[in-house]
Formats: C-alpha cells, structure tokens, sequence
C-alpha cells in the first residue's frame, strides 16, 4: 500500500488480504493477539442468531442484513456499523462464499477507553441518537486508514510501544467525530436512554439466572416502571424478561455446542427448572430442538 494517500479500494484490498491471512482457513468470529481487534470470515449465506456486546465494525468485502427491534441494516464493502448496546440480533449473510467470503473488522468498544478520549477532546455534549441501537454509515478514507495502521498490528510486533492503544484511541475520535458519534456518546453519557438502560441490562446479564423483578431494573435504571419498559423495548425490540429469556437460551446453546453439555445439564444451568419448557423456548429461538444440536 502506498505511503501517499491511497485510494479507498487500495485501502480496503490491503485490509481484506490483513483478514484473509489472519483467519485463514477458520471461519467465525475471531480473536486475534491484538486486544480488542477481532476478524470475522464467513463462507456460508444464511441466517445466524447471535448475542454482541458494543463493537464497531468495518465491513471490507460481501454484504449482511441485521435486524434490531423493528428495524433493519444493510451493510457491505466499505461500511463501518455501531451497535452502542449488549443485544440479541438475527443476521443474515447475503453475500459470501469459498472464493469471496465475508470479511469484516471488528473493535470491541471500551467504555472506559472511549469516555477518556470524548472527555481529553471535548465532545461532552451529545444530541440523542435515533432510537435503535445500531447504526450504519460509510468509512472516509482517514477512518481506512486509521483501521489499516490497527490491524497492521496483526502482522508486526509492538517492541513495547503500546501502538494498539494508540491507534484504538485515534479509532475512538474518528468515531466520535463521525456521522455516527451521536451513537458513540450515548454510551459513556450517564443521562443518555443507553447509560441507563444498560445498567439494566448489567443486571441481567449477571443474574440472568435468577428471578428478576422489573422494578429493580427500572430503579438502576433511574427512570419510573412504564418509562424503563418503554425504553427499553424501543432500544433493544425485546422486553426485560424476554431479554433476560435470550441470555439464558443463547448460553444454553454456547454450552450445547463448545462444551458438549447435555440437554439438562445446559438447561439447568442455566436456570431452567422445566426440560420441556427450555426444549420448547430453545426451538421457538433457534428453529430445532437442542437434542438435534447436543452430542453430550
């Protein structure tokens, strides 16, 4: 790639093939030795369920549909994509395959890192976003190139110079500058609907297990019960014990899959009490019964 400034498709060329030698034959999402950069490579077209934390992603080659609530996303070679809360989403790979697979980057996002740099460079104010959780814009070639120096990374040591903190903080204020900071914001913002929701959603994430009353969630959340159940299913689709519902079926199935688990042992662990009840919701979610997933 050239040290001048190369044209958007040189950039994204430099990326893919970065990805490409990267994953390898390996096919999912990836983790990599760089800390909070992640590949993803896909041959297959299809719908997949999955459960993300924030993160924010540059699509370098084929094209996916996300639907989030009542809403949904398309994004392909050259889009950058936000989701600013810990969300259940349906996703389809509409292109891909062996020859030319899906590519994309993905940032876990740092609350912590983020709020650092919108406080060092001024951006303390925030407009409210539009009310879903994900977001969808095109990457200009200074964000490119920014992405490029990161996953550089992959490639060369660091010799003790934390250049992946540096470039991830560059990252951060492109974002925060961008079309889509408005959704960066309403992540470290302590008034925005997404500060205050996820406190709730922390809540069930740490005892999703448990029986959970509403009116705990609303109270974390600083906002009266019909507000919190408003804004609730108007960021994430879902209503708090469905939400709640999700992060058990979705562990269940992590469990079925990576660990082997038994049926029950998933069920159980995850804190159904009713064989039947976890079978039933587990086929209503992932479209067949977990028996036809668990070997254990």
């Amino acid at each position: 790639m050239s040290i001048l400034r190369p044209p958007k498709e040189e950039i994204l060329d430099h990326l893919r093939t970065s990805v490409i030698t990267e994953a390898g034959k390996r096919t999912g999402f990836l983790g990599t030795t760089v800390p909070k950069l992640n590949v993803v490579r896909r041959v297959q077209q299809g719908q997949k369920l999955s459960f993300n934390e924030p993160y924010l992603a540059l699509i370098l080659q084929g094209t996916k549909k996300t639907y989030i609530a009542d809403k949904s996303f398309t994004y392909t070679a050259g889009d950058i994509v936000i989701t600013n809360l810990s969300l259940s989403s349906r996703t389809i790979v509409q292109e891909a395959s062996s020859e030319r697979p899906f590519l994309s980057i993905v940032l876990t996002l740092d609350p912590l890192i983020l709020s650092d740099v919108a406080r060092r460079y001024g951006f303390d104010a925030f407009e409210e976003a539009d009310s879903s959780a994900m977001a969808v814009s095109q990457a200009d070639n200074d964000f490119l190139l920014t992405f490029a120096r990161m996953s550089s990374l992959l490639e060369k040591e660091q010799n003790g110079i934390p250049l992946d903190r540096l470039y991830y903080e560059e990252l951060m204020l492109r974002l925060l500058a961008s079309d889509l900071g408005s959704w960066a914001l309403e992540i470290v913002s302590p008034d925005s609907r997404v500060s205050k929701i996820t406190k709730a959603i922390d809540i069930l994430k740490k005892d999703y297990k448990e029986s959970i009353r509403i009116g705990r969630l609303a109270d974390a959340s600083n906002l009266s019960l019909s507000s919190f159940n408003r804004q609730f299913k108007a960021l994430t689709g879902t209503t708090p014990l469905q939400y709640q519902k999700q992060l058990r079926l979705h562990e269940a199935d992590r469990l079925l899959r990576f660990e082997k688990r038994s049926v029950s042992q998933a069920a159980f662990s995850v804190g159904y009490s009713s064989l039947a009840q976890f079978s039933g919701d587990y086929k209503k979610f992932f479209g067949q019964l977990p028996s036809q997933v668990s070997v254990g």
